[in-house]
Parts: C-alpha cells; sequence; structure tokens
C-alpha cells in the first residue's frame, strides 16, 4: 500500500510538473509579398527577342502566325521538389492589375479586388513566392518551375545573378524561359535561379510539367519568387491576358487553366520544432530556421506555424502528445488582425519539463478539417530504417509482357528498400523511363503494392542536371505477384491507365527462383550513377546467360532516353574491360506497344572498367556524342556481396 502512495505520489508530481509548461505565443512574421514591379524593360526585350525568333521558327516551318485566340490550358508552373519534406513552399502574392490607369490608387484583380487587391499598378502578370524562409529555400532548390503548358522556347537567359532585392536597383537582369504555345500564345517564365535553367536550346520543345528551372530572385524581383505571364503580339505589340476568369477580369474574360484555382487557398505550409526562434537577416541573407527533432528533458523548443492566405477567425488548434499518447498541452491561434495576409509564420515556445518522457512526441495542428502532425524525439533517436533482408531477393530481375518489345520493369532490392524501374513510351511516342520511391516492406505474393513513381523532366546527354532538380511525381504503379516469376502491373499516371501481364524474363542467380551462381559477378548487380548528378545512371543485372545493362538519361536533344544491351560475358579482375553494344527502342507509344522484336536499334556502346564493386567507370560511344561516368554503386542487390 505504501508502494502505492509513492508511485501516485511520484505520477501526481509529474502531472504537476508537466502542468506547468504552458505553450506561449512568442512571434508572429508577416511576410511581404515579393514584387517585380513595373520596371519592364528586361521582359519587354526578352518579350522582343523572342517575338522574333518565333517568327524565324514559324518561317522555317512554313508556318503562318495565330489569331489572338487561346486554345491551350494550363497547368500550375510550379512543383514542391521531390526533396522537399514539408506540405507546400509556395503562396500566391500577386494576380494581374486589371486597372490600366498608371498611377491609379483604384487597382483591382480578377476577383475585384475583394476585400482586398492582389496586385500592383502595372502588375501583368502572376507572382508565386516562397514561403516560409524564402531565401533559405530558394538555396535548397525548394520549388521547382515547369511548363504550364505545351511549346517552343524562344527565349532563354541563365546566367545573371539571383540575390535580387530592390525594384529600383536591381542586381543584373532576369534569368527566363519564354515559350510559344501551338495557339500562338506565349508563357514567359521570369526571375530564376543562375545556371538553373533547362539545358534545352532555343527553338526545343517542351510539354506539360517539364523542368524549366529553380525559382529565384534574379532582375527586378525584391525576394525569390516566379512571375508568370501569359499573352499574345498584336501588330508586334505585347498584349498581356489574366488567365482567371472572374467578375472583373476585362481584358480577356475567360479562364486559360485546366482547373481554375480558387482566388483564396488558405493552407498550413510548414509545421516544424525548432531549437531557437527564427532568425531573419536583412536581404538577401539567409534565414536561419534552427530547425530540431531531437531534444532533451528540460530543453528549450520552438513550435512554428506557417501559413499562407491566411483569413480573418481561422482557427488552428495545437496539440502536443506524448509517447504514450497522453496530452500535454494545448493551444490555439486564430488571426484577427486584418482580413488577410498573403504568408505568415507564427511560433510558440516551450520548455519541457526535466523529467519528459522518452521516446517519439507528435505536434499536432488542426486547420480547417485538417490535421498535420510532426514528430521530435525527446532523449531518444529517430528509428533507424528496417532492413529487408533477402526475402524480396525472388523478384530481383527484369519483367516483360512477352508479346511486346521496347517496354519492360526491372525491379532491384536493397536493404533499404525496392527500386522498380518502367522502360517504355509516352502517350506521344516519346522514349519513357519511370523510376518509383523507394519501396520499404517486404513483398507479399498475391498481394498488391501501391508505389509512387518518378518521371525525369530535364537534362541532355553531356549535362545531366545537378540532384534533385530533375524528378517529378508521374503516378503510381500497382503491383501484384502471383509467383517469383509471374505477376501483373498497372500503371496510372499523366500519360493514362496502362495493364501489363508479367513474366520474368531473367532473375539474378542467388535469389528464389534463380539457380546459384557459378561465380562472384552477380555481387556487380545493383544500381551506379555518377552521384553528384540526377537524371542518368546505369543499372547492371547479371544473370546465368550473362549480363543485361540498361542506361536511362537523356539525348543531345533534351529528350528521354534509354538503352539496354544484349546479353554479354566480362570479368572485372584487375580494372579489365569490356565493350557492350547498347539499343535503342524507336517505336510504340505508352497506350500501343510494338510486337516484339521491332522496337530497338543499334545506338552506340559502352565500354564498362570495373574498377571494384563499389567503383566502376562507363565510356559512352554513341550517335548523341561521347561521354565518361566515373559512377559508385548507389544501391545493390542483398545478399551478393559488396
Amino acid at each position: 500500500m505504501r508502494g502505492l502512495i509513492c508511485l501516485l505520489a511520484v505520477m501526481m508530481a509529474a502531472s504537476t510538473a508537466l502542468a506547468d509548461n504552458q505553450l506561449e505565443l512568442a512571434g508572429f512574421r508577416q511576410y511581404e509579398a515579393p514584387r517585380d514591379a513595373n520596371h519592364r524593360a528586361g521582359l519587354d526585350a526578352a518579350l522582343e527577342r523572342g517575338r522574333r525568333t518565333a517568327e524565324k521558327l514559324r518561317a522555317h516551318r512554313g508556318a503562318s502566325p495565330q489569331a489572338m485566340a487561346h486554345s491551350v490550358e494550363l497547368k500550375w508552373p510550379m512543383r514542391e521538389a521531390i526533396t522537399f519534406g514539408h506540405p507546400s513552399v509556395q503562396a500566391i502574392s500577386n494576380y494581374l492589375d486589371q486597372d490600366d490607369n498608371e498611377g491609379d490608387s483604384a487597382i483591382e484583380d480578377w476577383n475585384c479586388g475583394a476585400p482586398q487587391a492582389r496586385t500592383y499598378d502595372g502588375h501583368n502578370g502572376l507572382d508565386i513566392f516562397l514561403t516560409p524562409y524564402s531565401w533559405y529555400q530558394m538555396n535548397q532548390d525548394s520549388a521547382i518551375v515547369v511548363a504550364a503548358a505545351p511549346g517552343v522556347i524562344v527565349d532563354k537567359v541563365g546566367n545573371q545573378p539571383e540575390t535580387s532585392c530592390s525594384i529600383d536597383n536591381p542586381v543584373g537582369d532576369n534569368n527566363l524561359v519564354m515559350v510559344e504555345h501551338a495557339d500562338g500564345s506565349f508563357g514567359i517564365y521570369a526571375h530564376m535561379r543562375t545556371g538553373s535553367l533547362t539545358h534545352k536550346p532555343i527553338g526545343a520543345s517542351v510539354e506539360y510539367g517539364e523542368y524549366l528551372g529553380v525559382v529565384g530572385s534574379s532582375g527586378y524581383s525584391t525576394g525569390p519568387h516566379l512571375h508568370f505571364e501569359v499573352g499574345f503580339f498584336e501588330s508586334n505589340a505585347w498584349v498581356p491576358q489574366d488567365p482567371y476568369e472572374g467578375a472583373c477580369n476585362t481584358i480577356n474574360g475567360d479562364s486559360w487553366w485546366e482547373n481554375q484555382p480558387p482566388y483564396y487557398v488558405p493552407a498550413i505550409v510548414q509545421i516544424a520544432t525548432h531549437s531557437a526562434e527564427p532568425e531573419q537577416p536583412a536581404c538577401p541573407g539567409v534565414e536561419t530556421p534552427h530547425y530540431a527533432n531531437q531534444f532533451s528533458g528540460g530543453d528549450f523548443i520552438v513550435f512554428s506555424i506557417a501559413y499562407r492566405d491566411l483569413l480573418r477567425d481561422e482557427p488552428s488548434d495545437v496539440t502536443i502528445r506524448q509517447p504514450n499518447g497522453m496530452v500535454l498541452t494545448t493551444t490555439n491561434y486564430t488571426y484577427t488582425s486584418g482580413d488577410h495576409i498573403t504568408g505568415a509564420l507564427i511560433w510558440f515556445s516551450f520548455n519541457l519539463p526535466a523529467n519528459a518522457m522518452s521516446g517519439e512526441w507528435s505536434y499536432e495542428v488542426e486547420f480547417q478539417g485538417d490535421t498535420i502532425e510532426h514528430s521530435f524525439w525527446v532523449d531518444s533517436s529517430p528509428p533507424t530504417p528496417s532492413s529487408i533482408g533477402a526475402g524480396n531477393n525472388r523478384y530481383n530481375g527484369l519483367w516483360y509482357d512477352p508479346a511486346l518489345d521496347g517496354e519492360g520493369y526491372n525491379i532491384v532490392t536493397t536493404a533499404q528498400g525496392t527500386a522498380i524501374y518502367f522502360y517504355g513510351s509516352d502517350e506521344r511516342g516519346e522514349r519513357l523511363w519511370l523510376v518509383s520511391e523507394l519501396f520499404s516492406a517486404p513483398f507479399s505474393q498475391g498481394s498488391t503494392h501501391t508505389i509512387a513513381m518518378l518521371e525525369s523532366t530535364g537534362g541532355v546527354h553531356d549535362q545531366p542536371i545537378s540532384s534533385g532538380r530533375g524528378l517529378s511525381y508521374w503516378g503510381e504503379l500497382r503491383l501484384r505477384f502471383t509467383a517469383c516469376d509471374a505477376g501483373t502491373a498497372t500503371l496510372v499516371g499523366d500519360d493514362g491507365h496502362k495493364d501489363s501481364t508479367l513474366v520474368k524474363i531473367i532473375g539474378v542467380p542467388g535469389s528464389e527462383c534463380v539457380p546459384e551462381p557459378e561465380s562472384d559477378r552477380s555481387k556487380y548487380s545493383g544500381l551506379w550513377y555518377d552521384p553528384s548528378l540526377e537524371g542518368e545512371g546505369f543499372n547492371l543485372v547479371v544473370t546465368a546467360a550473362g549480363a543485361i545493362l540498361y542506361y536511362y538519361g537523356f539525348d543531345d536533344e533534351g529528350e528521354r532516353l534509354w538503352m539496354v544491351s544484349p546479353p554479354f560475358d566480362f570479368s572485372f579482375a584487375d580494372g579489365a574491360s569490356t565493350q557492350v553494344d547498347l539499343l535503342k527502342a524507336t517505336s510504340g507509344s505508352y497506350g500501343a506497344p510494338v510486337p516484339s522484336g521491332q522496337a530497338l536499334q543499334d545506338w552506340g556502346s559502352v565500354t564498362v572498367t570495373g574498377d571494384s564493386c563499389n567503383a566502376m567507370r562507363f565510356e559512352l560511344d554513341t550517335n548523341e556524342g561521347d561521354k565518361t561516368m566515373n559512377a559508385r554503386r548507389l544501391v545493390n542487390v542483398v545478399g551478393l556481396g559488396c
């Protein structure tokens, strides 16, 4: 009984200590919407260059100028990088100014400026800015600019400084891309980062969602944002158009968007924990968020919430939950100082009790019916990724619909997860390859596994893009195995819906369904990359009948490219080299791949030199030019050595 009383006393003391720690609202920051001013010298010069280039390209094609009537449908011109770990990083700061009286204070946007105008005098486009910590996000390449509509590049500038803070005294001019659409309209994407632009040249085609660059602050700009502008030329004069349909769009009236976004899009773009209050230096200084996810009992913690389009009287309910699921403390926040804020950051300060429970804690914010959760750890560490082991090895190898050629799947299982590649063609008949996110669960025969698939969207043969800039979400793969050498696959994404009945053509020796290897060459199976680049690489599969090598990347015009070798024999002892032919898929489309034997032709060769089972050199000699890659193994097959 005495022990029970002591235990209750300890629990009551702990509860009292916890109750004494309350969340305190410690900071509020309203982000000023970046502007690019009515100084249009740089943009107007680019528009004129683009107009002249478009005329020359049309004359070369024998095409006639289009009338001023749009038929393209726009998709959103910005996306978060796949490496970005928060819900969003973007918000709208300014729409097009519908009032053409310069200097008139009665500015209005397509929604009549209700309750307050989201534009400024003489602004001819849409501004989308980075929030929170805009310079920090810019330096992280957190936001990618993508083509809102297909077309032809008619102008690009990419060598200007990226840290402008002023519309009166800019640092350099705009980094931009200008695209002519099929209906004769144009889109211009401005203020991007130095050296980040697509490697595609003027005159090359781009498709929906294709990589154009990274959001920056070049030219006449007060902070990192994208200026997106659409319009026509009439008698060689630029006529901007407003892509939004609204009561006060008196310029063109109708919407250009495939799905027009609402005027306000209230949302939490990020919640986070910090070891100190976020620091905001003067522009263009990079913010210091002081992100932290691991703490000790008694530590000071900052809990932040970042909003876009925060409206009056919209409540946020905050909960801090202990590892046992019990609520430690709660609070709420409601904005009441105005009708609307484009971007805002608030934070609460908190002192963890000295006897805080160890383990994984949860920081939760409910806003507009949705709950966002963020984990942090007290006197403990995040769990390390579990190792899958060799059980998935039975599914390693190359999978095809045996009646078709020019498409297929390659499955590579690693200790951290399974990578799946699809090789084929898109709906236009262009070559397409997709790579999955790392799938961390073991495969279960008879169950359907849904896996996100990523598409590479930028780079050329001799200049692949920097890591993190070139992959975007394409859709998903639904994969089901009926045996270790048979299954079904369904792809659902930007190019439509496709079902395949798969059989394993070749597997990796040493895995189930495939005999044990006769030598140790199987240890070279796996994925090989230049670790500083993304959007290209090699996949080597060593089989009992020989090795199969895949190369995936880009051709010299920036189109996606993949090749496959015939089976070959090799020896990597003492740095020996092997020359291998490469075949390129040349026909078929996403919906209708070609029959077996009709889709592959000679493309070039690669000389493979194995310096070790973790380092390999690939020397390409091809129709697109020569290239050498000093590759390292990024993932290898579990259980095969190295």
